[in-house]
């Protein structure tokens, strides 16, 4: 019944510019579930999804805090966290602890200059997805089903803004020809109420 479960992507959305970014980092916990307990795994543990899959605690549990405890880096560039917005409030804590010292870069080269003032397990990403740590870059290239899922869900969201918009469209032009028939009906009715009176 995992995969009636909503995935973590459909309760985040990211600027359009850094999905690559986030995609990189959070690889395929971008499709990770959501269980009140991570204990409740145990029933099932010998019979575990046959691909990768990450599933989250809820708020409330060992996650509770919103950050979590390290020794703060040096760097001054901006947290990756400040471009994803949470649809759900809990979601937040799991972000934290995903994405806390993830820092954005605007390209390679200002990644390069600035891994010196990074800690261990700290990183930076650009826009493109390419990591840089202190020791190593990984370059970034799509290679799941989940690539484009953010910019997807986007598209989705404002395609039923647009329906929207246009339903409401719809009818008020449906209105505005109701109205119209009724004039012309009346008129047509006055015109039929001269014509006999000029007989």
């Amino acid at each position: 019944r995992l995969d009636a479960l909503p995935r973590l992507w459909q309760k985040i959305r990211i600027r359009p510019e850094w999905e690559n970014a986030l995609e990189a980092i959070l690889r395929e916990r971008l499709n990770s579930i959501e269980l009140a307990q991570l204990d409740s795994i145990r029933d099932w543990i010998n019979e575990a999804p046959p691909g990768k899959w990450t599933i989250f605690e809820q708020p409330g549990s060992a996650l509770s805090n919103d950050q979590p405890d390290s020794v703060e880096d040096r760097i001054t560039c901006e947290k990756l966290l400040t471009h994803v917005t949470v649809d759900q409030a809990g979601i937040q804590s799991v972000l934290n602890h995903w994405l806390n010292n993830v820092y954005i870069v605007q390209d390679i080269a200002e990644g390069l200059d600035n891994r010196a003032l990074l800690n261990s397990g700290s990183m930076l990403v650009t826009r493109e997805g390419h990591i840089i740590t202190s020791a190593s870059i990984t370059f970034y290239a799509p290679d799941s089903q989940l690539h484009g899922v953010l910019s997807r869900q986007q598209e989705l969201t404002q395609l039923r803004k647009e329906a929207g918009q246009l339903e409401s469209s719809v009818l008020t032009q449906r209105e505005l020809l109701a109205k119209a028939e009724q004039q012309c009906a009346e008129l047509k009715h006055a015109i039929g109420i001269v014509s006999e009176n000029s007989k």
